[in-house]
């Protein structure tokens, strides 16, 4: 594990069913830290601004924190 993550997404397309592991890059894990950030970053390059709430080619992503699992404050919660 590399940063506190395993280094893999997995990206499910719901209208087809399609399950797909995508390596995650060591270059945006440093530079945005844990799943907030991450989550965020990789909203902001995929969907344009032009994108409503319930189109389909919004994004829809779970994520943990880099603290999850530990007595850490509030780091048993998902973003």
């Amino acid at each position: 594990m590399r940063y506190a993550e395993t280094g893999y997404n997995l990206e499910i397309d719901l209208a087809t069913g399609n399950i797909e592991r995508v390596e995650t890059d060591p270059k945006l894990l440093e530079t945005h830290l844990g799943g907030l950030g991450t989550s965020v970053k990789l909203h902001w390059d995929r969907v344009p601004p032009e994108v409503k709430p319930f189109d389909d080619g919004n994004l829809l992503i779970f994520s943990t924190g880099l603290f999850n699992g530990t007595p850490a404050f509030s780091a048993n919660r998902t973003v």
